[in-house]
Order: structure tokens, then sequence, then C-alpha cells
């Protein structure tokens, strides 16, 4: 009696369905599990950006920020040589107003520049401006303007020590009497004003030193005594 035997695929025997199979049954093996169905109304997944693309994401940052910097560099360094070019420039009415916006950057970063401050014409180290006061009650007071602005010079400040010191120098110089008379009369304001009592004329003197300068320290050295010469006297107004 024979009997069949099961299909061997080793031996290349084809898999039949057999006669009491359901087609549909068949068919229902080659659909997808329904678990696997993402739900209804869900949006599909997106894929994470690959790693070109953030790079390129990243690109454009750089080049933004790198636009930026120089961008702000660019209008700093405009507002700085306008600055110093307004403060040097001769008098113009363009010229005060970009002062009014710029005077104090132009102070709080120390370039408020000035030819005379460097050589043929240097700070004088062994001179100084000497006022004698004689107050409206007869008392006569002295004091030493230069000395104080020379230690200044040694920090950092905001006052205008150069220009100062400068001012001193042409005053005490001889050559420019034109501006003993206007000095003086600032002189008499700003006393008063810190003494608390009217002046009645000051007397503007000019004390010097003979130095020497030495070779090995490249130090001054004094020589003689203090040396006093008068420049000018000049009554002070009443105020």
């Amino acid at each position: 009696m024979e009997t069949d035997s099961p299909p061997d695929p080793s031996r290349g025997d084809a898999l039949e369905p057999r006669p009491g199979d359901d087609a549909s049954h068949a068919g229902a093996a080659l659909q997808p599990d329904a678990a696997s169905q993402p739900p209804a109304g869900s949006q599909p997944a997106v894929a994470a950006p690959t790693l070109e693309v953030r790079a390129k994401a990243g690109g454009r940052s750089d080049e933004t920020d790198r636009l930026f910097r120089s961008i702000t560099f660019a209008v700093l360094a405009a507002f700085h040589v306008v600055a110093v070019a307004a403060w040097l420039a001769p008098w113009s009415y363009t010229r005060q107003q970009v002062l009014r916006a710029t005077r104090r950057y132009v102070l709080a970063t120390k370039s408020d520049q000035a030819w005379p401050m460097f050589a043929p014409d240097p700070l004088a180290i062994n001179r100084r401006a000497i006022v004698v006061a004689t107050l409206a009650s007869g008392e006569t007071r002295e004091v030493d303007l230069t000395t104080p602005l020379n230690q200044a010079m040694r920090g950092f400040n905001f006052a205008r020590v150069g220009k100062r010191l400068k001012a001193h120098d042409r005053v005490m110089s001889g050559g420019e009497r034109q501006y003993e008379r206007g000095f003086i009369l600032h002189q008499c304001a700003q006393l008063a004003k810190e003494w608390g009592q009217p002046l009645r004329e000051i007397a503007l003197h000019r004390d010097y030193d003979l130095v020497e300068l030495e070779n090995k320290t490249g130090r001054t050295r004094r020589t003689a005594p203090p040396q006093r010469a008068l420049v000018a006297t000049h009554r002070c107004p009443e105020l």
C-alpha cells in the first residue's frame, strides 16, 4: 500500500496547496500584520537630518557671525577716525556738531592729541608756574600750579593734564605775551572760587631749575638752587 510522503524541498518537490485549503486563507498570510500598521490619522515619522545637512546649517551660522563681527569692527573704527579727525580739525560748524557727540569718547580714550605735545617742542620738566595772589583783605598767598600736574601725569586720569602743562609752558616762555592776561584772569576766577573770597591782583612767576643729564642713569640732576623770574602782573576784576 502506497502512502503519500510529505514533499521534501531538498529534493526539489514543489509545495502545492492541498485540495481542502481555502485560497483566502492562503492569501491572508501574505497580508501585513494589522498590529504593525500605524494608527489612522497619525503622521509618518520624519528621519533625522543627516550630518551633511547639519554641517551646512552650521556653516551658514558661522558665516553670519563673521559678517556681524566685521560690520561691528568697521563701524567702531569709522567712529574713532571721525572723532579724532574732528578733534584735530580747524574750527568749523561741522566740527563743532561732531565734537558735541564725540568729545566724551575722545577724552575717555585719551585720544585728545595735540602736535605741540611732541618734539621739537616737548614739555619742560625743570620750570614751574607760580602764582602769588593778593586777596582783597591784603593777605598774600603763593600757589604752585605746575607741580601737581606733573604728579598727575604719572597716573591714569581723565583730566587734560598735558594740555594744561603746555599752556603753562607757553605762558612762561615769554614769547607769547598775548596769552598772559587771559591766563591770569582765569586764575583769578578759579582761586576766588576755591578760596571763597575775591582777589585783588595776581603776579605770575616762573621758577626754573638748572639741571644736567646723567650719562649712566639717564636721570636729571639739579645743579643749582631754583631761580625765580617775574612773568607778568595783572589786577583781578571785581566779581
